[in-house]
């Protein structure tokens, strides 16, 4: 009796193993594809019965939306600034998406493939989608910001938002492959010093 009343004691509350599941399933389907996304999978690593799994989902498609929730979260939270100087909300943009990727390895594999698409309905996969298309709009609104304000050089905003994306994809290829983080964080600082001198036309920082 005991026994028991201390596994209940130790039993997460609704909302606790409802993340847990999410990013449980965020894990799965990041790194080993949508094939594997099954509740069997997903419980067998929590370490719960597939059915349990049900009683905070009503089905795969929910846990699906609920993940895509999840990334929208991580990736946007701290997007926003009001700095008046639009290279420095490109600088803070560049920081942040670098620090979500260390953070949440998983999500690294996100940017890097569509697994979460192929998991998702056709809806579901068009919101992912969004994350892409608000994430390049950021970067070329910053750009023609700093183009506006005389700090960008002669490069066009649109090709250097491809450098810039270039960038965090390379680096989130790159953490993928290591876990050093601290490596990884001094490398995404010299990438952006190169990246900004390049925007600002070779002159000096």
């Amino acid at each position: 009796m005991t026994h028991d009343r201390s596994k209940k004691r130790q039993r997460k509350s609704t909302d606790d193993r409802r993340l847990e599941i999410i990013d449980v399933a965020l894990g799965i389907i990041a790194r080993q594809g949508a094939r594997n996304f099954t509740a069997k999978n997903i419980a067998s690593e929590i370490g719960i019965t597939p059915g349990a799994i049900f009683r905070h989902f009503a089905t795969m498609n929910d846990i699906v939306e609920a993940a895509i929730d999840r990334v929208e979260v991580i990736l946007f939270e701290d997007v926003a600034s009001d700095d008046p100087d639009s290279l420095k909300r490109l600088e803070m943009f560049f920081h942040n998406r670098i620090e979500v990727i260390l953070r949440n390895r998983d999500i690294a594999c996100m940017l890097l493939s569509d697994h979460l698409q192929q998991a998702a309905s056709e809806q579901q996969a068009g919101r992912v989608e969004q994350f892409k298309v608000r994430s390049r709009a950021h970067v070329q609104e910053c750009l023609e910001g700093a183009r506006d304000e005389g700090a960008l050089g002669a490069t066009e905003p649109e090709a250097a938002a491809v450098l810039v994306q270039g960038a965090i994809l390379a680096l989130a290829n790159a953490s993928t492959g290591s876990s050093d983080t601290k490596k990884l964080e001094k490398l995404s600082t010299k990438v952006w010093s190169l990246l900004e001198q390049t925007l600002r036309g070779g002159r000096p920082l």
